[in-house]
């Protein structure tokens, strides 16, 4: 028997002021003996990090405490993939939280393009009629 591989979670970011329960990502890993095989996920460490594994069939890195950008703009957590044999592959993820100003920034860039597309779209469809 061999411990599980490639041991990935499919976001590293969430946004900081996110409720409890918000999905983070989506965890995965390989069974070199078993392909398909089903694997318990588990936090090891540090303690007091703000998530914990839930969601369906416990797969879902979720938050589980306050996020500040401000006071921190990551969080490591470290995650165990343990097969059905009890051989494991621990990783460490690097979360990012991203700060409301960046989301902020974000949607006031957006809506100035938007605002020239659909500014542009108006002067085409004028000059056709």
């Amino acid at each position: 028997n061999e411990p599980p591989v490639n041991l990935t979670l499919s976001s590293t970011t969430v946004d900081e002021n996110t409720p409890l329960g918000t999905p983070v990502g989506s965890l995965s890993s390989d069974d070199p003996d078993q392909p398909g095989g089903v694997h318990t996920y588990s936090i090891v460490g540090p303690a007091g990090v703000p998530f914990r594994i839930g969601g369906t069939n416990n797969r879902t890195l979720l938050v589980n405490g306050p996020l500040d950008h401000e006071t921190s703009p990551t969080s490591l957590v470290i995650i165990r993939a343990t097969d059905d044999g009890g051989l494991f592959v621990e990783k460490t993820f690097k979360i990012t939280i991203n700060g409301e100003f960046y989301m902020l920034w974000s949607l006031i860039i957006c809506n100035k393009v938007c605002q020239k597309i659909r500014s542009t779209i108006y002067v085409m469809a004028m000059k056709k009629l």
